[in-house]
């Protein structure tokens, strides 16, 4: 299997290969091009963070992580508009 190669080639868990292959794929949002106030704000939050670059899974990471899931809820709604 090439997960698994990868991973052991990388030194690292199976899961965060998979989690690595898919960062690379598919990269955070450029806040530039952001039509959501909310969404530049909660990716500007998360790039803080990593800025610091947390520990995988660590309580940072995993706020990182919330943070950035919401920005793109949000630039979802924005460009899309309003579910109600």
């Amino acid at each position: 299997m090439r997960i698994e190669q990868a991973a052991e080639d990388n030194n690292r868990s199976i899961n965060a290969e998979i989690i690595t292959a898919l960062e690379e794929k598919f990269p955070a949002l450029p806040v530039g091009k952001l039509k959501s106030r909310e969404a530049k704000i909660l990716l500007w939050m998360a790039n803080r963070i990593r800025s610091r670059k947390p520990i995988r899974g660590s309580a940072r990471d995993r706020q990182a992580n919330a943070y950035e899931s919401w920005a793109a809820k949000a630039e979802a709604i924005a460009r899309e508009g309003s579910p109600d």
